[in-house]
């Protein structure tokens, strides 16, 4: 019988995964890693961000034009949620 940790890369299944520490060196590495693929193709970002700026003002101009300003703030919160959703995002 074989033993179905080894074959899971020596971990029990179920185990907790490793936490590892984050350092300050990971965020500088992570921000320059996201500063090149957006000097690799700044159009994309740009393009994204508009779309999200031009809903987002869509619906708070529509919240208070209909005489609801209390729900901008559920609004604004959930709505950039939607963003990693969206079909039109590529994931390559």
């Amino acid at each position: 019988m074989t033993d179905i940790g080894k074959k899971a890369g020596g971990k029990r299944p179920g185990a907790l995964p490793e936490i590892r520490a984050l350092t300050v060196d990971d965020i500088r590495q992570s921000l320059s890693k996201g500063a090149a693929d957006f000097a690799n193709c700044p159009v994309i970002g740009l393009v994204i961000a508009l779309v999200f700026v031009v809903i987002g003002l869509a619906i708070t101009t529509s919240l208070l034009v209909l005489h609801k300003p209390w729900l901008i703030y559920p609004f604004a919160i959930g709505f950039p949620l939607s963003g990693p959703s969206r079909p039109w995002v590529s994931t390559r």
